[in-house]
Order: structure tokens, then C-alpha cells, then sequence
């Protein structure tokens, strides 16, 4: 009887789930014992090594691997040298599967050298149950330290730290800190032309149609010249274009304003890889957490303007002047433009949406010379009012703003300080019911823990109004700063889209003809006016 020669697979693995044992179960360290033990069995000899480093072993989509395997399934090999069953597969079942079924079926000798498991020298149900038994714990040691990731992964999103393998065009990882973000200059340039295209009423579109034109990098190809082995799921291309798709995706991006959003997405477990969308309350959210590349009021402006339905003139890269803006005073629908021509002339006007699909709202029809008259003397009106406003700020010291200020903010400390002082007193008289006998303990438990939930709630308001009165002057200041942007034209000659998108928020048109303009910071507007009106009051009293 001739004896069996084996052509032995030496398979080697690691990666870093083997955390503090990654030294001792280092590639160098397995490939040496192998090739030991092959030394020691002149009956097998070494057909080829196959080396899996990086790769988890919690599934067995490894490649190397996979060349393994179908090198058994041709008869190329017919003997599997691991280390330890770790090293093989942490997943019992499948890992089950191969022990128990295809190996067993192709006549495959399995060694485990640490395990002393040789399916030559012992394959009994003995074996295999000490093999499955190994198998359970290899698994339940991959499924812990899949928690623990997850665990550790989710308390640096909280605390802000960056955790994603690639940063978002405009930004870098800084080289003190991995975990930090710091503005990438170079990409921040083109960050900011988007931002600015959009708000001048170019689509994204065309500002993607531009950005091609003038040899602009897009985010996946930037990332490959500054050294990233980054590479697009979908890219379809040999070098990735702008799209329009990818600037709504910078431009709808809070990173861009300083917020940092992470754990967006989950994998249902460590076995599971399919990816879903967590609920957004379970997302980390961080602000104020990196420097900002677009301040957080124009950001702001922005996705209002990315929410409006913005048409575009036929063989025109910017939208109609109103579009985007107008807003049914009854349905809060859009309006939308039409026109006719009438003894060769035409005539625009705009009507509710709903009136025109027969919904149920009536037609709020409106010229657009109406329109544009209404809607032109409204800002210059609103201008003057804030440029007035402005040289009322201007003769009042900030001094006595902040006095005021400082006031209101005193004020709302001492009546919530006084409303905890109330219920501490109601407690007290509830525990000394509880001691007359004249409540039960249930009833004192659940009333003190209501009252206690109240003034908690009550210490958390004083403190934030603690932070309010120490950052008083530089809120002062950010309020004021707005005005800039109504009284830097002077009186209005013309309306333009930028015009609009800077100054307005909204234009509403009702049935009876009213036109009324919605304009931007004008609750800072109102906030500031009577910041006046209080000061001019202490004076005159």
C-alpha cells in the first residue's frame, strides 16, 4: 500500500481585531511554525503559502483565501496547515462547513498545530466536537470585540473626533491629531466658488458644467492627487467628473459650517454586513467642532435656496428672478410662471400651483410688472428702515446695550431661581406629610421625583443663561452684523437673484392682491429695535 503524499496549503492570517496577541500571532511568527512542522512530516511538503494579513476573520471573504480554496477544489491540494483555528476562520458555522464537509469530501487532511488537531491522526466525533467547541469560542471572541469597537468607535463620535477613513473635499486630517479636522486650504478655494455660484442663482448643473470646463479636480480625483487610495463604488470613468449630484452634496454638507455628523449608518451585526440608515436621533452630532469654511447664516441661506423650486430659463444657466421665491398666502404652495402673448406683446404672470393642477386653491394671479414693483419697493422701504435702525444703534453706546442686555438676562435668572426655591419648599412640605403619616410613600416618591426632574430642568436653563451673560458683547456684535448686508448697496436700482437670495426669504402672494416680503434676520431686526426701544425708555425715565 503506497503512502500519501500531501501538497500542503500553509494558511497564514491576521488582522487587527487579534488586538494585544497581534505580535505573537504576527504572520512572521505563523509562517515559522508552519514551515517547522512541515520539516518534522516528510510525508507533506509545502505546495504553496497563501497569506491573508489585514483581513477578519469573522467571514470568509478573504482572498487568498478563496485561491485556497478553489486550488482544493482542482485537486491541486489536498492537506490545510493553520496555526490555531483562530487563524483559519472565528465564524463557527461556516467555518463548520469546510471542517466538516468539503474537506472531508475532497479527502483534505486539516491541521491545527497549537490546537494538536490532525484529521490524519485523529477525525473522530471526538475531535470534531473539540473542534466545534473552539470554533463557538473563536466566535464568541470576534463577537465581543465587535462590541467593544462599536462601543469605543461611538464615544469618540460624541466627543467629536473625526473617525472616517477619508475627509470631505475641503478639509484634512491634521498631522498632530488624526482625529481633527483643519481646513485643506487649497480645496477650501473651490469649496467657497460653489457656495457662491449657487447663492448667485447658477444650478448645479451648470456649476458642475463650469468646474469641468476649468480643470477643477472633483472630490474623488483630489483625493487621489493628494496621495488617498480612495476610489468611487459607482465611478464609471477612468478619471471621476463634477456632477450635479455632487455639489448638492457639498452644498447640503454641515461639515462645511463646522458641524460634524457621524454613525449615520450601521451594519445590523458583525456576522451581518448589510448596511442601514440609523434613525437621526441615534446620530452623533457635534457643533462648533472644527473651523468653519462657510459661516453658519450663509449656510443656512443656502439650503433655504435648495429647498426652492428654482426652474431655469430655457438656454439659460441661471433660474427666473422670483423662482424659488414666491409662496401661496393660502396653500403655501409655490406659484408658477406663465405667459401669453396678446397682440404680439407678451404677458407674464405668475398663479398657485395647486389652482393650475385643479386642487382646490384659487389662481393668486399676479404680473410679474406687479410683481417686480411690489416686491422692489418692499426692500428699499425694509433697507431704509434698517439703515435707520443702524444710525439709532450707532448713538447708543454698546455699554448701554449690554446693560439692558444684562438685565433681561438677570432677570430671567432670578424668576427661575425663585421658581426653584417654591418647589423646594413644596418638597418640604411633602416630606413632612410623609413623616405626619398623611401621605404614602408611593405618593412622596413619585412627587419628589417630578418636582426634582423640574428643578433640574430649572439649573440647566440658569446655567445656559450663566453662558449668555459671559459671551454678552460678542453676541451683541453678531447680532449688529447683518445690518451690512442691507445698507451696503445704498437705495435698490434693480432687482437681481443675488439681490434676492441675500436680503429675502420669502415673497407671499394672496388672493386680495396683498404682497408681502419675508426678509432675512428679521427676527434680529425686531430683536434690535427693541433693544433700542428699552434703552430710550431707561433714558427718558
Amino acid at each position: 500500500m503506497s503512502k500519501i503524499e500531501y501538497n500542503a496549503a500553509l494558511y497564514l492570517r491576521l488582522s487587527k481585531e487579534d488586538g494585544d496577541k497581534e505580535e505573537s500571532d504576527s504572520i512572521a511568527n505563523q509562517r515559522a511554525l508552519g514551515l517547522h512542522f512541515i520539516k518534522k512530516n516528510p510525508d507533506v511538503k509545502l505546495y504553496k503559502e497563501f497569506v491573508d494579513d489585514g483581513y477578519t476573520g469573522s467571514n470568509f471573504d478573504r482572498p487568498d483565501f478563496q485561491d485556497m480554496i478553489d486550488l482544493i477544489l482542482k485537486g491541486k491540494i489536498n492537506c490545510v496547515i493553520v496555526k490555531d483555528l483562530s487563524r483559519f476562520a472565528r465564524e463557527y458555522i461556516d467555518a463548520g462547513y469546510y471542517l466538516e464537509k468539503l474537506f472531508p469530501a475532497m479527502g483534505v487532511r486539516f491541521i491545527s498545530i497549537n490546537d494538536n488537531i490532525d484529521y490524519k491522526v485523529d477525525s473522530s466525533n471526538n475531535t470534531k466536537l473539540i473542534v466545534a467547541f473552539k470554533n463557538i469560542l473563536n466566535d464568541s471572541y470576534i463577537r465581543d470585540t465587535s462590541i467593544k469597537i462599536r462601543s469605543h468607535l461611538e464615544v469618540k463620535r460624541q466627543s467629536g473626533e473625526y473617525i472616517g477613513a477619508f475627509v470631505v473635499m475641503g478639509y484634512q486630517k491634521s498631522k498632530e491629531d488624526k482625529h481633527k479636522l483643519e481646513i485643506d486650504k487649497d480645496a477650501a478655494v473651490f469649496i467657497k466658488q460653489i457656495f457662491s455660484l449657487y447663492f448667485m442663482g447658477i444650478s448645479a448643473s451648470a456649476i458642475s458644467n463650469k468646474l469641468n470646463l476649468c480643470g477643477v479636480p472633483s472630490p474623488a480625483e483630489y483625493k487621489k492627487q493628494c496621495g488617498s487610495k480612495y476610489k468611487a463604488n459607482a465611478q464609471k470613468r477612468h478619471t471621476a467628473r463634477w456632477s450635479a449630484k455632487a455639489v448638492i452634496r457639498i452644498l447640503s454638507n454641515p461639515i462645511y459650517m463646522g458641524t460634524l455628523i457621524q454613525g449615520k449608518h450601521t451594519t445590523v451585526n458583525y456576522k451581518v454586513k448589510k448596511v442601514i440608515v440609523k434613525d437621526e436621533s441615534e446620530w452623533a452630532v457635534k457643533y462648533d467642532n472644527h473651523e468653519a469654511i462657510i459661516p453658519q447664516d450663509y449656510f443656512e441661506r443656502i439650503q433655504h435656496l435648495l429647498k426652492q423650486d428654482t426652474r431655469v430659463c430655457p438656454g439659460n444657466e441661471e433660474p427666473y428672478l422670483f423662482s424659488g421665491f414666491l409662496k401661496c398666502g393660502d396653500c403655501g404652495d409655490s406659484l408658477i410662471r406663465r405667459n401669453n402673448r396678446q397682440n404680439g406683446k407678451e404677458y407674464v404672470y405668475y398663479m398657485c400651483s395647486q389652482n393650475k393642477l385643479k386642487m382646490g386653491c384659487t389662481s393668486h394671479r399676479v404680473s410679474e410688472t406687479v410683481l417686480y414693483t411690489s416686491v422692489f419697493t418692499a426692500i428699499n422701504t425694509y433697507c431704509k428702515n434698517v439703515a435707520d435702525l443702524s444710525e439709532r444703534l450707532n448713538a447708543v453706546p454698546l455699554d448701554k446695550i449690554k446693560a439692558v442686555k444684562l438685565a433681561r438676562i438677570d432677570k430671567a435668572s432670578y424668576d427661575k431661581k425663585m421658581e426653584i426655591k417654591d418647589l423646594e419648599r413644596t418638597i418640604a412640605l411633602v416630606e413632612r406629610r410623609f413623616i405626619d403619616k398623611k401621605e404614602s410613600k408611593e405618593t412622596f416618591d413619585e412627587v419628589c421625583s417630578d418636582i426634582e426632574l423640574s428643578i433640574d430642568s430649572l439649573e440647566k436653563e440658569i446655567a445656559q443663561l450663566a453662558v449668555e451673560k459671559e459671551n454678552i458683547q460678542s453676541e451683541v456684535q453678531r447680532n449688529m452684523a447683518w445690518i451690512q448686508v442691507f445698507t451696503e448697496n445704498g437705495e435698490i436700482k434693480e432687482l437681481n437673484r443675488l439681490l434676492l437670495a441675500n436680503l429675502v426669504k420669502e415673497i407671499v402672494v394672496y388672493e386680495d392682491k396683498r404682497i408681502i416680503v419675508r426678509f432675512n434676520y428679521q427676527d434680529k431686526y425686531m430683536q434690535l429695535l427693541s433693544l433700542v426701544e428699552q434703552v430710550n425708555i431707561k433714558e427718558a425715565v
